[in-house]
């Protein structure tokens, strides 16, 4: 099976402009992450994350730009990140070691 799983989860963004992951079925992901790149597209935008230190595991996730996005938007996000996940297309933060 080559679909995404789904996974209900809460990200808030800090004072510090960190995100605070919660993934109640995924705890290793939970914890404080630096937004290290971003790849932006038509319909949703792609994020990795680091962790900060000792927290959690590298993360990436998609973010839709509508709640319910259509299957279209859905289908080119999971197709761009199975045949164009190349770091040279994203915007790095070279200030974290990730």
């Amino acid at each position: 099976d080559t679909e995404p799983k789904k996974y209900e989860s809460t990200w808030n963004r800090t004072k510090d402009g960190d995100l605070d992951v919660k993934v109640p079925k995924l705890s290793q992901f939970n914890g404080l992450y630096r937004l290290v790149a971003a790849k932006e597209r038509d319909g949703y935008i792609i994020f990795r994350g680091c962790p900060e230190i000792s927290q959690g595991k590298p993360l990436m996730f998609i973010e839709t730009r509508k709640e319910c996005p259509d299957e279209t938007v859905l289908k080119k996000a999971v197709d761009d990140l199975n045949l164009d996940y190349k770091f040279e297309n994203f915007t790095r933060d070279k200030t974290v070691n990730c």
